[in-house]
């Protein structure tokens, strides 16, 4: 039996009966939709508002898939930018160490602020935890020459009245997996 809650800041919730459930069979399905927008200007790592959503594992076996999805447009003539996920306050799913590249989930360069692009980050995680977990998605300008930024969920020369302009939007779903 289902149980299905809904609220406006985490989306919806839904949570599977877990005790006969074989390996693999998705117990939990948690969501946070963001359809406003926003702008990231900064050359450090910050937390993109609205792409966070909590999960308790039922068990320390189960797994924690993670998707998230992020429309994106540069708020220059062009951007190069990063983005990861995190747990916690722990990266997940980025890129190994290397003395002058970003660890990230996706990078790239964004060289119109008219072309929007889709981000897809993924990761299944192992957090060994029944506790509480907080996944989220970081966003940074990676090189900033003053004026570099993105758009999240919007073209940013939007107004009403260019037709060729998008409002889009983005999420973030976290699946707990029997083990």
């Amino acid at each position: 039996m289902a149980v299905i809650t809904s609220t406006a800041l985490t989306g919806i919730t839904t949570r599977m009966a877990d005790a006969s459930m074989s390996a693999g069979s998705i117990i939990q399905v948690v969501e946070a939709i963001k359809k406003d927008t926003a702008t990231n200007t900064s050359s450090s790592w910050a937390d993109i508002s609205g792409l966070s959503v909590s999960i308790t594992p039922s068990s320390t076996s189960n797994k924690i898939l993670v998707q998230a999805n992020i429309q994106l447009a540069a708020n220059s003539s062009n951007c190069h930018m990063a983005l990861k996920l995190i747990r916690g306050s722990t990266d997940f799913n980025i890129g190994d160490a290397d003395s002058s590249a970003n660890r990230a989930s996706y990078g790239g360069y964004i060289h119109s602020n008219s072309t929007m692009f889709n981000a897809t980050l993924s990761g299944l995680d192992s957090p060994s935890s029944t506790s509480s977990l907080t996944y989220k998605v970081q966003g940074r300008v990676t090189h900033d020459a003053g004026n570099d930024s993105f758009a999240i969920n919007m073209n940013p020369g939007y107004n009403n009245g260019n037709l060729y302009f998008n409002k889009c939007v983005s999420n973030i779903i976290v699946m707990e997996v029997a083990a």
